[in-house]
């Protein structure tokens, strides 16, 4: 035999396996031992064969074929009977059984475990070590959807070892999910294809902190303070004015309020799973928690009397001059109106006519956060009721020459005017005495 091979040497279930053997002169009869896998001999009765120097055997390998190493020997007789007997160089290795492979996935150096979602960022380097179960016929595949990972053997190891990278590239991946997968072929043609982790999200997009209050404006003491950060995704980290938070399980984070008077800042930084970084969140609300107070000038004094319908005036100014208030009064039908710079005006009710009241002024006062204060700014006397008079003697008979002549009048209430006889008397006092007349007759 001066050429000879067998191809392929390793072969699966599914395979055809061809032996070309070129002989030195023609020959007539080829014994070919393969083993038992029955390949088919070709004769040649002469030398007018079409080539009685070059046989071609092939035979399709079977299920009832047992794996293993089958040896090749030839025994071939030439045209006039001499014969020889050859053991071929190649062997053929029927291989069936699939071939298997285990893995390490890492990010950036650290170790993911199986059940461990896989979040990737721009730049995040993606690490895969391969163990196979034997020899590839060929570098082994991994990809990352339809992205190759860059597979190298590891030198470093006598078993059928293989580290596979890639950096990941916004520019070259999309964002989404994507599966890890791994194929080879053994030397046999046996074929592995599995994902190895599946699932796997591609995320380039930063999250986005938002800071959510109940009310937009100073809260006062009658308020609920409601505050949260928002963020549109998932995180892995949040820190909020340098508190990390534990619990990461939800998108909203409530915020216990600081009450004390003033402006309170709210300061917050995340990570959202894959890493990438939110930009700073920087928030504050106001608080004012504190009543404000106020004097009041010019309220009628007590003993003051106003009919009905008429216009009481005074004025409300906030004690503190840093912290300006709003003013109402509450007039006689129920209804507040306001007062302008301070300067309030009520007016006593209608009421009924020949009946006096006297009418409470109420007023309220609020600071700019809404703090409100209710009080009492005083009393007002409504004089619906005409004035009368009281005329008291000392005797209740006639006078003589001898009896002393008291005569007194006295009016119900202060009056602004009074005249007795035509005569005009002093208004401070509600009691008037007068001289008695001594002449003899009725006066």
């Amino acid at each position: 035999i001066v050429n000879q091979s067998v191809s392929p040497t390793a072969a699966n279930g599914n395979s055809t396996v061809a032996i070309a053997l070129s002989f030195q002169e023609p020959v007539k009869a080829v014994i070919l031992d393969d083993g038992a896998l029955n390949f088919q001999i070709p004769q040649n009765d002469d030398d007018t064969s079409p080539d009685p120097q070059l046989f071609v055997y092939e035979y399709q390998i079977g299920e009832t074929d047992a794996e293993g190493t089958y040896p090749f020997e030839v025994t071939a007789t030439d045209m006039v009977g001499n014969t020889a007997t050859i053991s071929l160089d190649d062997s053929l290795t029927i291989d069936k059984t699939l071939p298997d492979l285990t893995y390490t996935v890492e990010k950036n150096g650290t170790t993911m475990a199986d059940a461990t979602a896989l979040y990737l960022k721009d730049a995040d380097i993606l690490s895969v070590s391969l163990v196979l179960s034997e020899a590839p016929k060929d570098t082994p595949r991994l990809n990352l959807g339809t992205y190759g990972l860059v597979c190298t053997a590891d030198a470093d190891t006598a078993a059928y070892d293989y580290d596979c990278t890639l950096t990941i590239d916004k520019d070259n991946l999309d964002e989404g999910i994507a599966d890890l997968s791994a194929s080879f072929e053994d030397a046999a043609g046996n074929p592995y294809a599995a994902p190895l982790k599946a699932g796997i999200r591609l995320d380039y997009t930063a999250p986005l902190l938002t800071l959510s209050k109940n009310k937009n404006t100073t809260y006062n003491k009658s308020n609920q303070i409601l505050i949260s950060v928002n963020s549109t995704e998932e995180l892995s980290e949040l820190i909020i004015n340098g508190v990390p938070q534990s619990d990461l399980s939800d998108r909203t984070w409530d915020i216990t309020p600081d009450t004390s008077d003033g402006e309170h800042l709210i300061n917050a930084t995340a990570k959202d799973l894959a890493g990438n970084e939110a930009i700073e969140l920087q928030g504050s609300y106001f608080v004012d928690w504190t009543y404000p107070t106020a004097t009041i000038g010019g309220f009628p004094a007590n003993t003051a009397r106003f009919p009905k319908v008429a216009a009481v005036n005074f004025t409300v100014a906030s004690a503190d001059i840093n912290d300006p208030i709003t003013v109402e009064v509450q007039q006689a039908d129920g209804s507040w109106s306001p007062c302008t710079n301070g300067a309030c005006k009520y007016t006593t009710a209608e009421g009924t006519a020949g009946s006096d009241t006297q009418e409470t002024v109420t007023i309220r006062y609020s600071d700019a956060a809404g703090n409100t204060v209710t009080a009492n700014a005083g009393t007002v006397y409504v004089d619906r009721k005409a004035p009368t008079f009281t005329f008291q003697k000392s005797k209740q008979g006639t006078y003589n020459a001898t009896d002393q002549i008291v005569l007194t009048v006295t009016a119900s209430e202060e009056l602004s005017a009074v005249t007795l006889n035509g005569t005009a008397q002093s208004a401070d006092t509600i009691s008037w005495n007068i001289t008695g007349v001594n002449t003899t007759g009725n006066h």
